[in-house]
């Protein structure tokens, strides 16, 4: 396991505004089933902005199911086009990984037709990818399960708009987002860097970003919606890393590229199928790059883009 799992799932389901736009009931119960391919990339020590090709064709696979329930109250509607649909959701899920639990409770508001707000909060722990570093021994030390906790608290703006709206018909439905969301990340009982879940990358308590840009098509066909979503995401402050903050970059900005379809399974609307691929653009050392336990003790000298994984999403609505 390489990376964060399940990021997909935030990254590529829109927000309710528009992934759920069928749905009328107040309480709704789902679960998501996701799956990754990681691809080997290697690091090579090439300054600046660069592409590294594929290594060899695998490195890992991750799984996760995700439950969720979610209730809506219609709040502060209005007879305009603006406000009719006005509504707070209260959401909690749980996502199971085969080494890790992380309930997740989220509150969001949806005051303009145009506008989501959402607050929440999540703690995970697990059996493997949980770790702090060692400078001593230079390597990650394993921590154990629900003895320390992944903590991360998150507001967030999205900003949303389909051309559909302005522009009628079937085939005019031009999906944009764009999203800003502020965090605080800890893991527990330590004051160094660590891992959560595996990552590649060391990880430091403190305020985070997360910033998301996605453009789509939404289409009235079983392969209902094609689109890409760009990501960009890192820590506020370099000094979160501590000894390393200079040569590690610890505010160094990660970027991600999702080209993804969403296929309609079945005519009931409660199935669909969303597959992916991740493009990253990670950091690059000045030293040959020998495995991820080194990595904290590297100079950062550029930014290397790789292909990282393809994955799926089946969600089923009941």
């Amino acid at each position: 396991m390489k990376k964060k799992l399940l990021f997909a799932l935030t990254c590529l389901l829109l927000p309710a505004s528009y992934a759920e736009a069928a749905e009328t009931e107040p309480l709704t119960f789902s679960i998501a089933v996701a799956g990754n391919y990681y691809f080997e990339s290697s690091h090579t020590t090439e300054s600046g902005t660069h592409f590294e090709g594929l290594s060899g064709f695998f490195q890992a696979v991750s799984f996760s199911v995700t439950p969720k329930v979610e209730y809506t109250i219609p709040c502060l509607t209005a007879d305009n086009a603006l406000m009719k649909d006005n509504h707070l959701t209260v959401n909690a899920n749980l996502e199971i990984t085969p080494v890790s639990l992380t309930p997740n409770l989220s509150l969001s508001f949806t005051p303009l037709a145009l506008l989501e707000l959402k607050a929440g909060s999540k703690a995970g722990s697990g059996w493997l990818g949980m770790s702090e570093y060692s400078f001593e021994k230079q390597e990650y030390e394993d921590l154990a399960a629900f003895n320390h906790w992944y903590l991360y608290n998150y507001a967030s703006a999205t900003l949303m708009f389909d051309f559909g709206t302005i522009w009628e018909g079937d085939w005019h439905h031009i999906i944009t987002t764009a999203s800003y969301e502020i965090a605080y990340q800890k893991l527990t009982g330590t004051d160094r860097i660590w891992r959560w879940l595996a990552s590649s990358y060391p990880m430091a308590d403190g305020w985070v970003y997360t910033q998301h840009y996605y453009l789509g098509y939404m289409m009235p066909v079983r392969v209902s919606m094609i689109g890409v979503d760009c990501a960009l995401m890192g820590n506020y402050k370099s000094s979160d890393f501590g000894v390393i903050d200079k040569s590690y970059e610890g505010d160094f900005m990660t970027i991600t590229i999702s080209p993804m379809v969403q296929i309609e399974l079945g005519s009931s609307g409660k199935d669909k199928l969303i597959l992916y691929g991740y493009i990253v653009g990670r950091r690059s050392f000045a030293e040959k790059w020998e495995n991820f336990d080194k990595e904290p003790l590297y100079t950062k000298n550029g930014r290397e883009f790789y292909f990282d994984n393809i994955g799926a999403v089946w969600k089923h609505i009941f």
